[in-house]
């Protein structure tokens, strides 16, 4: 492998022009030498403007070229557990955007694949190493609140693609798999499990308030039971004009509140006291930064990296969960979704 990583995109919309490219060009040991979408015309586009030498016709041109070293993978989600899988055994380290995929059983069988053959896997649950996500760690991490007794997550937004819009794919239950649970809840979902002991089970009900007519939910509300014997909430909704995105965290000693993720605001409130910490916001170009500079540790050695497959399978595990109970109308072990969904 040459000193610097070369990566060849698959799938060439918003989320690589706004936040991969972006963590590309600020690490000098990464360079995006090629992609592929369906869509030939708009590859050609792309490719033209971002300078990439190589607009490949089709995936498997892309996978046979020797010079690539790793890919990433930016399509919808039913996608990901093929093209991760067909990656591997190419000799291609991957790095995907989240979700993982589908369901439990294409989410191990992604991983499997990439340990099989070798190579690293990495998913982009980006918001892990928001700074505020770190505060709240390191508070966590010391014992600073006490015993963890609730941590609550809330997502609002309005989203509304035209049919056969760039987007819509998300509305399409075979390609996205579900709605805003599967699209925005699962970020949030996975801070759960990252910040807390872990998931043990799940209480899901899904919506579909306002965008009556879609075949996924609009709107979906989880309580988790965590592994130490506290509670998780995470609702989200793609239904809510006036937009929110707040996390909550209750202990036993003090409180934390972050009014809405990517801003770096984090209050503390201990001892009859509340002190406000700025942590610095979070642009949509440098989301990507930190996953990129890890992924590139993980291939070169490094012994830590937050975003690895191991470390987000549990995630994958209680999305899952999830939508069985929303299905089942009860509560579900994480651990009896073997077998799918």
């Amino acid at each position: 492998m040459s000193q610097v990583l070369r990566f060849a995109a698959i799938g060439c919309g918003a989320i690589v022009e706004k936040s991969f490219l972006p963590a590309v060009t600020a690490h000098k040991q990464a360079a995006l030498i090629g992609a592929t979408r369906k869509d030939i015309d708009r590859l050609e586009s792309f490719c033209r403007e971002h300078r990439i030498d190589r607009a490949y016709p089709n995936v498997d041109a892309l996978l046979d070229d020797p010079e690539v070293d790793a890919v990433y993978i930016a399509t919808p989600v039913g996608t990901h557990s093929d093209l991760i899988v067909a990656s591997a055994e190419h000799g291609k380290h991957v790095l995907c955007e989240k979700p993982l995929a589908l369901d439990r059983d294409e989410a191990t069988a992604a991983a499997a694949a990439c340990s099989a053959n070798g190579v690293k896997l990495s998913v982009a649950y980006y918001r892990r190493q928001f700074p505020e996500i770190t505060e709240i760690g390191s508070l966590l991490t010391r014992k600073c609140l006490g015993t963890l007794l609730s941590i609550n997550f809330h997502h609002g937004s309005w989203y509304a693609p035209a049919p056969n819009s760039p987007g819509s794919w998300r509305l399409d239950p075979e390609l996205g798999g579900g709605g805003a649970l599967m699209d925005i809840g699962s970020h949030r979902l996975d801070l759960v499990q990252y910040l807390t002991s872990g998931i043990e089970r799940v209480l899901c009900r899904l919506s579909r308030q306002v965008h009556t007519h879609w075949p996924v939910e609009a709107g979906a509300t989880v309580l988790a039971g965590l592994k130490d014997g506290g509670e998780g909430h995470v609702s989200v909704c793609f239904n809510q004009k006036q937009g929110s995105d707040s996390l909550e965290i209750y202990g036993e000693d003090g409180n934390v509140r972050c009014p809405r993720l990517g801003q770096g605001r984090v209050i503390v409130e201990q001892d009859g006291a509340c002190e406000e910490v700025d942590c610095g916001p979070t642009a949509k170009s440098a989301t990507h930064i930190p996953l990129l500079r890890s992924f590139i540790d993980d291939i070169r050695g490094a012994t830590s990296n937050p975003f690895a497959v191991a470390g987000v399978l549990p995630t994958e595990i209680a999305l899952a969960a999830c939508y069985r109970s929303a299905r089942e109308s009860r509560w579900v072990e994480v651990e009896e979704t073997a077998g799918g969904r």
